[in-house]
C-alpha cells in the first residue's frame, strides 16, 4: 500500500504536465495505460521485484486517473466550473460504487483470479465513452466564422 499510495503522489505530478500540453490525448491514453497496468498484474508470476514494479506503475496511473478525469470533465464546462466539479465527485462516488458491486460479482462467480479481467473490461468502457465524448464534441463544434450565423 505505501508503494502503491507514494507512486500515486508521482503519478499526479506527471498527469498534471501531461494535462498541461496534451489534455485530449492524455484522457484518450489513460484507460489504454490502465489496461496495460491490469494485464502485468495478471502475469506478474512471483516476483516479488517484479510485482513492486507493477504496483508503483499502477498506483501512479490510478491515481493520476482521478485528476484526468477532474480536469477533463471540468475543461468540458469552463462556463460552469462548481458544477462539474459537483459531477466529477458525485460520478467518482457512483464509479466506486459500481466497480465494487461488479468487482464483488466477479469473485463471487469465478474467484478472485478474474477480478483483473474486470477492470480491463471497465477500461474498454471508459475508453469507449471517451472517444464517443471527444468525436461528439467534435461534430458539435459550429465552423469559424459560422457562430452568429446560426
Amino acid at each position: 500500500m505505501v508503494v502503491f499510495g507514494a507512486s500515486g503522489v508521482a503519478g499526479n505530478w506527471y498527469a498534471g504536465k501531461l494535462l498541461g500540453k496534451h489534455l485530449k490525448r492524455t484522457t484518450l491514453l489513460y484507460p489504454i495505460v490502465m489496461a496495460m497496468c491490469y494485464m502485468l498484474l495478471q502475469y506478474a508470476g512471483a516476483s516479488l521485484l517484479w510485482l513492486i514494479g507493477i504496483v508503483a506503475l499502477w498506483g501512479a496511473v490510478h491515481t493520476s486517473g482521478l485528476i484526468v478525469s477532474q480536469i477533463w470533465l471540468t475543461s468540458e464546462a469552463p462556463e460552469a466550473p462548481e458544477f462539474a466539479n459537483s459531477l466529477f465527485v458525485s460520478f467518482s462516488n457512483l464509479g466506486v460504487t459500481i466497480g465494487t458491486a461488479v468487482g464483488g460479482w466477479l469473485i463471487a462467480i469465478s474467484g478472485t483470479g478474474e477480478i483483473v479481467l474486470g477492470g480491463i473490461l471497465f477500461t474498454a468502457l471508459a475508453l469507449i465513452c471517451i472517444t464517443l465524448s471527444s468525436v461528439l464534441r467534435a461534430k458539435s463544434k459550429v465552423p469559424s466564422g459560422m457562430e452568429g450565423k446560426l
